[in-house]
């Protein structure tokens, strides 16, 4: 699946928030969004990257009492653009996650191959980032979560008006116009030590052991595969889709990005595959899962009757 690199050279030619100030990104993720009001009324999900942002003084000490911001920019049609996931910034095949309301990535994945429209409101965040300082081979790697640590000032960008807005407000974009901490700067005074750290997130092959910090790799996909049977009980499911979703599943279980690899690796693996499906008595063959209808109990049965 081919990465989306988000430096404006990568590129082809709301509610209110956070309005101005200074910040701290905390947090930074894909995901597919979908807004709604206080009288449940909702509109369309989209692809977009969901900034958290901190709000602190001219110091970047946290302002009391306020809460983290999220500003969700947008990057495209859902038919184009996913959330992905990278075990690191060097990964140049990343997971498709699919586009299932609130899914998270760290990165951005294009379905067919297209780039992100420079006219999108990620991309005109970026070009800000860049033009700010934050070096545009960082930007290029694709790997959202590169942009935590972030310090500087932010405010509302007017947009020119395109002839078929229709909003209510005047288009805006929240951007830096000052920055004064880019994290990449603070982590090269680590050395040695931070160079090496990506080598952690690379693919385990099947069979690996504990993937960093106690997590069994393969005890974990076993779980997930679990519970994907029982999702998706009289389904069939091929390898691309059930690692998209045993993925979600990794992310909503809170599993560390860093640990999933290692766990896809067994479940992208035939042999261990049709192994499993003997075990748990479902069909597995040329590369897709098919989970038989769960059985009726004793008492099903004779209500039946």
């Amino acid at each position: 699946m081919p990465k989306v690199g988000f430096s404006k050279s990568d590129a082809v030619t709301v509610e209110m928030g956070l309005q101005e100030g200074y910040v701290n990104i905390v947090n930074v993720e894909s995901t597919i969004h979908q807004f709604s009001n206080k009288k449940g009324d909702t509109w369309d999900p989209f692809p977009c990257v969901a900034v958290t942002f901190q709000i602190t003084d001219k110091n970047y000490a946290p302002v009391g009492g306020e809460e983290p911001a999220t500003e969700y920019y947008s990057i495209g049609k859902m038919d184009k653009f996913h959330p992905g996931q990278m075990a690191n910034g060097q990964d140049e095949d990343p997971e498709d996650l699919g586009d299932d309301v609130g899914v998270k990535g760290n990165c951005i994945v294009s379905v067919e191959g297209d780039k992100l429209n420079d006219r999108c409101k990620w991309i005109l965040f970026t070009t800000e980032l860049e033009a700010k300082g934050f070096k545009p081979e960082i930007l290029g790697n694709g790997y959202l979560p590169d942009l935590i640590g972030t310090k500087g000032h932010v405010y509302r960008k007017k947009l020119e008006k395109g002839e078929n807005y229709q909003g209510k407000r005047d288009p805006q974009v929240l951007v830096f116009d000052k920055i004064d901490v880019r994290p990449y700067e603070k982590k090269a005074v680590t050395g040695k030590a931070t160079a090496a750290a990506p080598a952690a997130g690379k693919p385990k092959a099947a069979g690996a052991g504990k993937a960093g910090g106690g997590v069994d790799p393969e005890e974990k996909a076993k779980e997930v595969l679990g519970m994907l049977a029982d999702d998706f009980s009289g389904s069939a499911l091929e390898t691309k889709a059930l690692v998209s979703k045993a993925t979600t599943k990794l992310l909503r279980m809170q599993v560390k990005p860093a640990d999933h690899a290692g766990i896809v690796a067994f479940l992208k693996d035939e042999k261990w595959m049709g192994k499993q499906a003997k075990a748990k008595g479902f069909e597995y063959a040329d590369g897709v899962a098919t989970f038989p209808e769960p059985e009726e109990s004793d008492e099903e049965e004779a209500d039946e009757d």
